[in-house]
Order: structure tokens, then C-alpha cells, then sequence
């Protein structure tokens, strides 16, 4: 009984460690944004679009090398040791930089994604655990760069090396990490190419994605990141806790159904519109586990999807849309409300497929 309690402990500290990794990992990823669209001479629009390439189309690219030759653990290491030193290459190479620290981004986020979904016993409350971390470390980067010292950056990089050398020694001691994915249980299609639900929920997420960055240009500046990333990190943590409770589906409905109510009737007043993100950004873990189910042989390869792809297919179309505040407040409304209609309708389909199966 003390064994098994000191497994659990150790399993869930993992879980722990790898959101704790992947909130370092994009805290740096935002100092070096902040840093390079502030002191590089090179093309920052450049720049910017080719680290969103790499650390976001590239995630499922990544995950799939992580399926295909194993060793996820390894892979994420590898991603938050290429995060650290790309920090420290920003100021002579930057280029250098922002290439490595998109490809370390891929890496971390496909496999920190599938590893905490293993060794968390396939709960979708390790999936709030794993990406509510990141979008606070992103946000803060992004907003203290300007105001760290060299000893600063010194602190950082020291202690998130320690962070990973401790996860490497904890994970290095759980068995789970060495079995193969058993599908026999998922509702959906096993194969790479996915199902049909498989990909409405890479479409649905996408639609969410841009919702949330249509609802942010409406309403706040850069000075409210790290407030509103607090909200997003409660929301992911919150919505992700009940969705064990009461399920992924029912919980992204509820969840996005929410925040489009609250966009709609705060009409851009902070009071509304904090609450409407912890909404909007509580469907991130529940609709992330309803793709790792989709794709149960290959978890890294449907984490880069959910966190990486439907992420840059939902943000593409704000480079060329208008951002005035009317066209973007109703365009978020209208995408969390085709995000909430696609849940709801393979919601009704599994349902039905369950009912038959019980039959």
C-alpha cells in the first residue's frame, strides 16, 4: 500500500514537473520574442512567422517523430534543453535563436502533452495541469523582459536545468513509460489518419483559437497579458478538474457555450469579459483529451494537433482580417458559437454509437 501511494505521489509529481517545464519553456520563448522585436535589426514580422511555424504547424511533425521511434521522455528533455540555450543565443544570433527555440517548442508541447497524459492514468485533469502553466510563462515573458538583469537570466536558466534534471530522475523510475498505448478501449479511430471526430475537434479547437485571439484584440492591450493569462490558467485547471466529473464533451459545450453568453453581454467591459475567458480557455484541457483519445497510438501526434496545429489554422486569419473592435468581438462570438455547435453534434453521434454498441 506505501509502494503504490509513493507511485502515485511520484506519477503526479511528474505530471507537476512536466507543466512546471512547459511554463519555463515558453516564459523563455517570450523573453526571446520580447527581446528580439525590441533590439534585433532583423525583420521582426519574419522573425515572428517563422517561430510560429516551427512551434506550432510543426508540433505534429514533432509528435510524430516522438510516436514513431519512442522515448517521449527523452524528446521533452530535448525540447526544454534546446529552449534554454536558445535564450542564450538571442543576443549574437538571433535567427539561430528564434529557429531553435521554435523547434524546441514543437518538441516540449507534443511530448510534454502525451507524457502527461500517460503518466497521469489518462485523466483530463493532467492536461490542465500541463497547459495552464504555459500561457502564464508566455505572457510574463513576454511582458519583464525589459527588466532582467544578466543575473536574472543566470536564475532562469539554472533553475529550469534543475527542473528538467529532476524530472529526468523521477521519470527515469516509472514503468508505464515503457508499454505501448493499448487502443482497445477509445470509441474512435485508431489509425493516423484519424476519424471524421477526430478532425471536427482539430476544427473546433481551431475555432476556439481564433475566437480567443479575435476577443483579446477587441478588447485589452499587451499591459493586461499576465492578468489575462491567470484567467486562462484557472479556467484550464477548473473546467479540466470537472471534466472528469462529468465529461470532456459536456464540459466544452458548457464551457464555450459560457463564454460566448458573457462576450455577447459584457460588449467589451473587463468585468464580463475576464469570466468570459476563464470560459473560453476551460475547453482547452477537455477538448485536448477528446483528440488524444481520437488518436490513442499516437499521443504526441495528437497533442502537437491540439495544441499546435488547430492553434495556428485558428490564428491565421487575424494576420489578414480587420481588427476593429466591432468586426472582432462578434467574430469571437461567432467561432466559440461553430466551436460549441461541432462539439454538440459529435456529442450527439457519440452518444448514439454508444447506444448501438450497448445493443
Amino acid at each position: 500500500m506505501t509502494s503504490r501511494k509513493y507511485g502515485r505521489i511520484r506519477q503526479w509529481t511528474c505530471v507537476s514537473l512536466l507543466g512546471l517545464c512547459h511554463g519555463f519553456g515558453d516564459f523563455n520563448a517570450g523573453l526571446l520574442l520580447a527581446i528580439i522585436g525590441r533590439h534585433s535589426g532583423s525583420d521582426i514580422v519574419v522573425m515572428y512567422l517563422l517561430y510560429n511555424i516551427l512551434a506550432f504547424v510543426g508540433q505534429p511533425f514533432a509528435g510524430l517523430i516522438c510516436d514513431r521511434l519512442g522515448h517521449a521522455h527523452r524528446w521533452f528533455h530535448f525540447g526544454c534543453l534546446l529552449s534554454l540555450f536558445s535564450l542564450y543565443l538571442v543576443w549574437d544570433h538571433p535567427e539561430l535563436a528564434i529557429t531553435c527555440s521554435g523547434i524546441a517548442s514543437a518538441f516540449y508541447h507534443s511530448s510534454g502533452g502525451s507524457l502527461a497524459w500517460k503518466v497521469g492514468d489518462k485523466k483530463v485533469l493532467v492536461t490542465g495541469l500541463f497547459t495552464a502553466p504555459g500561457v502564464f510563462g508566455l505572457a510574463l515573458g513576454l511582458t519583464i523582459a525589459g527588466q532582467l538583469s544578466d543575473n536574472a537570466f543566470v536564475f532562469i536558466g539554472v533553475t529550469f536545468f534543475a527542473i528538467i534534471l529532476i524530472l529526468a530522475r523521477l521519470m527515469s523510475g516509472i514503468p508505464i513509460l515503457k508499454e505501448s498505448y493499448n487502443s482497445q478501449n477509445s470509441v474512435l479511430d485508431t489509425k493516423l489518419i484519424g476519424s471524421i471526430f477526430g478532425w471536427l475537434i482539430i476544427l473546433a479547437i481551431a475555432a476556439r483559437s481564433f475566437a480567443w485571439s479575435m476577443s483579446q484584440q477587441s478588447i485589452f492591450p499587451i499591459d493586461y497579458a499576465v492578468k489575462l493569462a491567470l484567467a486562462a490558467a484557472f479556467g484550464k485547471l477548473t473546467a479540466s478538474l470537472l471534466a472528469d466529473r462529468f465529461g470532456s464533451l459536456q464540459v466544452s459545450i458548457f464551457s464555450l457555450t459560457a463564454a460566448a453568453i458573457l462576450l455577447a453581454i459584457g460588449d467589451h467591459s473587463p468585468l464580463w469579459f475576464f469570466p468570459a475567458v476563464i470560459a473560453l480557455q476551460g475547453s482547452t484541457g477537455p477538448m485536448m483529451a477528446i483528440v488524444l483519445q481520437a488518436w490513442p497510438r499516437f499521443p504526441a501526434f495528437g497533442s502537437g494537433l491540439a495544441q499546435g496545429l488547430a492553434v495556428a489554422i485558428g490564428g491565421a486569419p487575424i494576420l489578414i482580417l480587420s481588427t476593429k473592435t466591432s468586426i472582432t468581438l462578434y467574430a469571437a462570438i461567432g467561432a466559440l458559437a461553430l466551436s460549441g455547435a461541432i462539439i454538440f453534434l459529435i456529442s450527439l453521434s457519440n452518444n448514439k454509437r454508444l447506444s448501438l454498441q450497448s445493443n
